[in-house]
């Protein structure tokens, strides 16, 4: 049966495939470590009353993220964009860049890391 190309086994295959192996392994048989194939989820809240226009399309200039799950919310002229984003960088460190890539555009934003799954 073939596998779909949308499955968790595949996505794991190719994280490996785009994976560096760590400078530990010595290539004696010992199994290598993988660095770079680890992601990070965060939910993000941008709320925007002015600044630069905020839409569906706003999450696609935030650098080494994408966005898994978007919400956009619009009331009179405040919008309200929530989205679960996946990212490389540690979650301190993304919060800390999204805050500052937010408040560039004029918009506010809430950074929260998602919990790993059980």
């Amino acid at each position: 049966m073939p596998r779909r190309r949308g499955s968790s086994l595949t996505r794991t295959r190719e994280a490996r495939k785009r994976a560096v192996l760590h400078s530990s392994d010595d290539g004696r048989g010992r199994l290598p470590c993988y660095r770079g194939a680890v992601e990070f989820e965060s939910l993000l809240v941008l709320l925007a009353v002015r600044g630069a226009p905020l839409d569906g399309g706003a999450l696609d200039g935030l650098a080494n993220a994408r966005a898994t799950w978007v919400r956009l919310e619009r009331e009179g002229e405040a919008v309200c964009l929530a989205a679960r984003v996946r990212h490389g960088d540690l979650p301190e460190e993304f919060r800390t860049r999204v805050r500052g890539w937010a408040a560039a555009r004029g918009w506010a934003v809430t950074v929260a890391p998602c919990a790993p799954s059980l």
